[in-house]
């Protein structure tokens, strides 16, 4: 999935979402979240850590 097609498909949704991303390809991190950043700064989105603890 490309950025902008992540931000086309999030800015359809009707409320703000926090977005997590996961699975990247080796070595391509920095630029992969560099680009989903730029493509959609209103979601904030971060790199899910291990061991990350989601409360509901």
């Amino acid at each position: 999935m490309t950025a902008n097609l992540l931000a086309h498909g999030l800015r359809l949704l009707q409320h703000p979402v926090e977005l997590f991303i996961v699975h990247m390809e080796a070595g391509l991190e920095d630029d992969i979240l560099h680009e989903i950043l730029n493509a959609i700064p209103e979601f904030k989105p971060s790199l899910l850590q291990r061991g990350q603890v989601f409360e509901f």
